[in-house]
């Protein structure tokens, strides 16, 4: 008798079981839909933002690096390095 009930795990699965697994499915689906959905809007938004279509002016990269570079404990090394 006991050889009969261990296979009682490997019955066909109920109506209700496969419902909930198909529900569960599909909200996984979804929420990885969205995600990527939401991913790729992030990409393009910051592709479009970065770009403005010119070069930036050396004027501002070289303003950028110094500000970069006074935060540094020595900032004219810093400046002349990069």
């Amino acid at each position: 008798m006991d050889t009969v009930r261990s296979f009682k795990g490997y019955e066909k699965v109920s109506e209700i079981a496969g419902r909930q697994f198909r529900r569960t499915t599909q909200r996984r689906l979804v929420l990885i839909a969205s995600a990527a959905v939401v991913l790729l809007v992030t990409i393009i938004a910051g592709g479009v933002a970065t770009s403005s279509g010119r070069p930036p002016s050396p004027t501002s990269v070289s303003d950028s690096i110094k500000a970069v570079c006074r935060a540094t404990p020595y900032p004219n090394s810093c400046f002349s390095s990069i």
